[in-house]
């Protein structure tokens, strides 16, 4: 009774092993031509009893030795990647990528209105509903509305927040439960993080920097000024300057202007 025949090889393997014989006669065929174009270089002939100049001979032997090598591996490398690449078109061909089509937005209100976009926007919520563990992961992307006081009341709820990495965002990062992101990739990590685990709880610290009392204090450090500070600033006029633009503000909030203005 005869063995029965050899099973063919898959297609991915029959193609690897394609592109491999194609890289290794590739690669033969250039250390053919390598026999060809590296012949040793001539070097200048030297009275070998001097050592001055045998020494200096055998530096130029070594040297033209070293660029025949490089010059081997530079064939070699341009070899196998023009066959590599050559062979990944191939099999890239071969593969159909779907493409996507992303239908034009909304250029005024009445094409909103005529074909609105798939999303719902739930209005306003009191925070207050939002608390306990049916919501565990806030998501503020807004680079415009940063240091929000929404991302403040969610992280003091023990909530995640995933924000982006802007400077004005910089205060809410000493938080355990504030995920920020530079890219899409990291956006995509951090909310699948928040999604797959559970917020720490926060510390006595931390909890008192959401308090009014911590903000105040860091008001107060961040507007404070020394003595000798306060002393220049008055020679500079700077002092006056300040009340000046203090007293224009609050003009402009009062009254019917000021709620136009507000508005």
């Amino acid at each position: 009774r005869l063995p029965p025949p050899p099973r063919p090889p898959p297609p991915a393997a029959a193609a690897a092993d394609d592109t491999h014989d194609a890289i290794s006669a590739g690669t033969e065929a250039a250390e053919e031509e390598e026999e060809d174009d590296d012949e040793e270089e001539e070097l200048p002939s030297a009275d070998l009893g001097d050592p001055d100049l045998r020494d200096d001979l055998q530096l130029q032997r070594h040297i033209a030795a070293t660029r025949r090598r490089l010059r081997r591996l530079s064939r070699k490398i341009r070899t196998k990647t023009e066959l590599l690449t050559e062979s990944l078109t191939e099999s890239l061909e071969e593969f159909e990528i779907p493409r996507i089509s992303i239908p034009d937005l909304p250029k005024s209100r009445h094409e909103l209105r005529r074909s609105p976009i798939p999303a719902s926007f739930p209005g306003r919520v009191d925070h207050a509903l939002l608390a306990g563990d049916r919501y565990r992961v806030f998501v503020n992307p807004s680079v415009t509305e940063v240091l929000c006081t929404t991302t403040a009341e969610a992280l003091a709820m023990g909530k995640f927040a995933v924000i982006p990495d802007h400077p004005s965002n910089r205060f809410f990062a000493q938080f355990p439960n504030c995920l920020l992101y530079r890219n899409k990739w990291e956006f995509a990590a951090s909310l699948n993080w928040a999604l797959t685990h559970d917020p720490e709880p926060l510390t006595p610290e931390l909890t008192r920097k959401f308090t009014w009392e911590a903000a105040t204090e860091r008001l107060v450090e961040a507007a404070a000024v020394t003595r000798r500070e306060a002393r220049e600033r008055e020679r500079l006029g700077t002092t006056r300057l300040d009340e000046r633009i203090a007293w224009f503000h609050n003009e402009l909030g009062k009254g019917v202007k000021g709620d136009v203005l507000r508005a």
